[in-house]
């Protein structure tokens, strides 16, 4: 018996909606197992409301981990939110990605 396949299209169709549900909903930024990070033009980071430089955003991040795996999530359910100013230079976004890549952190939303 054979199970049901979705067409190509619409195992995409479902993903472009999938994302677009997680990335539209303001509750997920605010959830316990959620960091959000800001990054300015400027080249300097917001992490869940605080004003943090690249000189110590690794270390802060490596703090607020802690504190949600202190909740009892694991690594792998922590989804981190990232929003860029329009002025954003790539090069300030790809040190966030090194930094989220040496923390494990897999579950990554890039937003507007």
């Amino acid at each position: 018996m054979k199970v049901g396949r979705l067409r190509k299209g619409s195992t995409l169709l479902y993903l472009y909606f999938t994302l677009l549900i997680i990335g539209c909903n303001p509750i997920l930024e605010n959830s316990e197992n959620s960091i959000s990070i800001q990054i300015h033009e400027k080249g300097f980071y917001t992490v869940n409301k605080r004003r943090i430089s690249k000189k110590y955003l690794k270390e802060y991040l490596i703090q607020e981990v802690k504190k949600i795996e202190e909740l009892g999530y694991s690594r792998e359910e922590i989804v981190t939110v990232i929003k860029a100013d329009s002025g954003t230079k790539m090069k300030h976004v790809v040190d966030l990605q090194v930094i989220l890549k040496d923390l494990k952190m897999k579950k990554i939303i890039y937003s507007d």
